[in-house]
């Protein structure tokens, strides 16, 4: 009730607008305003958001931002609430914004996604690259990153055995190899998904690979956020000239970075902050902030913060990827996404490129699937990505 009105009297209507707080809002809600956006919540009725959702408490089906995408925009809070962003021109290019730090933010579109075309007539498969991917103890992670990266192109695409992994417990594709080592002409290697039991053998592997390889390429995904020394064994591959390396977490994999980063580089200034997984969620500007922080400690990385909206830091910028949907939230997404990194990588795309195209066809092969599914699978997921082909 409102001023001894209920509900229906007072927004019996097919459209409301939200107006009351913008994106300078901090604090707590009063009562009353609390009162009022839960009522609108209720309504039937369109709701559309005027620059932000107020508060993020309002959950509009438009929210139309003046001028340019806002960082507020772009929090796990916000993606909940703000349903289809509308941007309202006010004269200037909306493209570009810039956050605190004076580090600049890319919002991505679908044309910013660069597919591995085949242009070559004379093409062989070696001319698309060999990837290579570690199996761990869960195998099947493994298997479902080297079936998407021969999904995405990889010419050739082998799948690493190594002491702990069970790989006679699967059917595997007869279009992906088996190997025991790196192969000498191995273009890019991943490594994390499924291994919960890394070893110091499998590093030395990793390092006399990149000083022996001409452009080494590297993408480091789940499992390796756990080895303690990945702060030390990141700085060391990024010392090889020509590297490329890509990085994969997930938010709580990324605390976990960031506090070895910080222990063991206490230069870099990464505080408990930073490192905490709720103000990563909320705080765009932290994303931000720890991607460029990464970046200047390992110049030769991109990394991909994977969440609600996914950021990507490269060479001190981030960018953003807005268009991944819920249907994601089911184990194998993760894996399906290095997958498509070490493929783009193995085909000779610069680490950001990788990141960025990586992103956007895991992101848009979800929307293509239908973002409220609930039967999505790895498999679907990888198969969805010829949708993207026009």
């Amino acid at each position: 009730m409102i001023q001894g009105k209920s509900a229906v009297d007072v927004f019996d209507t097919e459209l409301i607008v939200d107006c009351i707080f913008g994106i300078g809002f901090h604090g707590e809600l009063p009562p009353q305003i609390q009162q009022i956006l839960d009522i609108m919540n209720n309504s039937d009725a369109v709701k559309i958001a005027c620059d932000i959702p107020s508060a993020l408490e309002f959950y509009a089906d438009y929210t139309v931002t003046m001028g340019t995408h806002k960082l507020q925009l772009f929090s796990d809070k916000a993606k909940a609430v703000c349903g289809k962003l509308i941007v309202a021109d006010l004269g200037f290019a909306p493209e570009v914004f810039e956050s605190q730090g004076q580090a600049t933010a890319y919002f991505m579109e679908q044309d910013d996604l660069k597919l591995p075309f085949r242009k070559k007539r004379n093409a062989h498969k070696g001319t698309y690259g060999h990837a290579v991917i570690f199996a761990g103890d869960k195998a099947g992670a493994g298997i479902l990153a080297a079936t998407a990266a021969m999904n995405f192109g990889a010419g050739l695409t082998s799948i690493l055995r190594t002491p702990q992994s069970n790989l006679e417990q699967f059917k595997i594709d007869p279009q992906l190899m088996i190997a025991d080592s790196i192969p000498k002409k191995a273009t890019a290697i991943l490594i994390g998904p499924g291994v919960t039991c890394h070893t110091l053998y499998d590093n030395q592997m990793i390092t006399d690979w990149f000083q022996s390889t001409k452009n080494p390429a590297l993408v480091l995904d789940a499992g390796m956020f756990d080895f303690e020394q990945i702060a030390c064994f990141l700085k060391e591959l990024n010392n090889v000239e020509n590297s490329r390396i890509i990085l994969t977490p997930h938010l709580l994999e990324l605390s976990r970075l960031l506090k070895k980063v910080a222990s063991q580089f206490p230069e870099t200034e990464i505080t408990q902050e930073d490192c905490d997984v709720k103000n990563l969620a909320d705080n765009p500007e932290t994303k931000i902030k720890v991607g460029k922080i990464l970046n200047q400690l390992y110049p030769n990385t991109a990394v991909i913060m994977k969440s609600a909206n996914t950021f990507i830091a490269c060479g001190g910028k981030c960018y953003i990827v807005t268009q991944g949907c819920q249907n994601l939230a089911k184990g194998g997404s993760g894996d399906v996404l290095a997958g498509l990194c070490v493929s783009l990588l193995a085909q000779g795309y610069t680490a950001k490129d990788a990141a960025i195209s990586a992103s956007l066809a895991h992101a848009l092969s979800s929307q293509k699937l239908g973002a409220d599914r609930f039967d999505v699978t790895s498999e679907g997921l990888i198969n969805s990505i010829h949708n993207l082909i026009k």
